[in-house]
């Protein structure tokens, strides 16, 4: 990147924050460290600060012409327009990282260079991660209407690290208000089960290929530096289906499929014969079954399955 050159000009360290915003989404910041090494000497480091947690340190905004011209630069190239502004952190680097090593342990921040008299690094994945990054959330704050959170809707989309990671997941207060309708447990279990399938269906269905994580019961977070903008469009386009679901309408999903539940109670009598196991292997297999076959159809698993043991018969 060309502007990392440009940045070798600061006179000491500073932060480059993007001055546009969304809610819950920002662009990540950009660390230049200048200063030396009880260890490598004289030197500088740059950082990318996805979650921009370093500007709290922050103190004035830089006016010099050197870094105003910097600041232009950058802008230029990414298409967002970054502001500079001095770090009030140590210039040596050593007491530099006390400050950022949590964040560069756990992700938040990555040192894409370093150049000191004693020693030279670039990191060229990060970069290409970082430029990535800035390209699809531009894609998202252009669809910005498309995954804007409906205060009502039972499903929500997050934002983590800068847009590093996006979380779709069941709004709990909104599950246990709707769950409240209905009177046993098993039924409050399968409206759960319904829209973690909902979810789920919508986001694997459109992204097979995808990296999908379960971040906990009814959340699955993705990575966007590892997905194309075009497919990143396609799955807010679609997840927006689900987010503008009415409640009337996921309960006219969970009656329509209510007759399951004596099955299910039947399957869960049977587990407490055969197994110590919780109840909650029954659940948590069957919603694994159902959205392989709600994915693939005639080639799902379970009707293959199926399809063999009507053998023993």
């Amino acid at each position: 990147m060309e502007f990392l050159k440009k940045l070798k000009e600061v006179d000491k360290s500073v932060v480059f924050s993007s001055v546009e915003e969304i809610k819950g989404l920002s662009y990540p910041s950009i660390i230049v460290f200048k200063g030396s090494s009880s260890e490598y000497g004289k030197g500088m480091a740059i950082l990318i600060d996805f979650d921009r947690v370093l500007e709290a340190w922050a103190g004035e905004k830089v006016d010099n012409d050197k870094t105003l011209k910097i600041n232009e630069e950058i802008s230029e190239y990414l298409g967002v327009k970054y502001e500079a502004e001095y770090l009030d952190l140590p210039d040596n680097w050593e007491g530099f990282n006390g400050y950022t090593e949590f964040f560069l342990e756990s992700g938040e921040v990555d040192v894409i260079s370093m150049e000191f008299e004693k020693i030279k690094t670039l990191r060229e994945d990060y970069i290409e991660s970082f430029k990535k990054i800035i390209k699809n959330v531009k894609t998202i704050k252009e669809d910005v209407k498309l995954i804007s959170n409906n205060k009502d809707s039972i499903f929500k989309v997050h934002f983590v690290s800068a847009g590093k990671m996006i979380m779709f997941s069941i709004d709990l207060s909104s599950y246990i208000k709707l769950s409240n309708k209905l009177k046993t447990e098993n039924e409050k279990k399968f409206l759960w089960l319904i829209l973690n399938l909902l979810m789920k269906k919508n986001l694997l269905s459109n992204g097979k290929q995808l990296s999908f994580s379960q971040v906990s019961k009814g959340m699955m977070g993705l990575f966007i530096e590892e997905v194309e903008d075009k497919k990143l469009k396609e799955i807010f386009k679609n997840f927006k289906t689900i987010i503008d679901m009415k409640e009337e309408e996921i309960l006219s999903k969970f009656n329509e499929c209510q007759e399951c539940i004596k099955y299910i109670d039947k399957l869960t009598l049977l587990n407490k014969n055969v197994s110590n196991e919780n109840t909650n292997t029954v659940w948590d297999m069957l919603e694994l079954a159902l959205l392989d076959y709600l994915i693939n159809k005639k080639d799902s698993s379970i009707s293959t399955i199926i399809k063999n043991f009507e053998k023993f018969n």
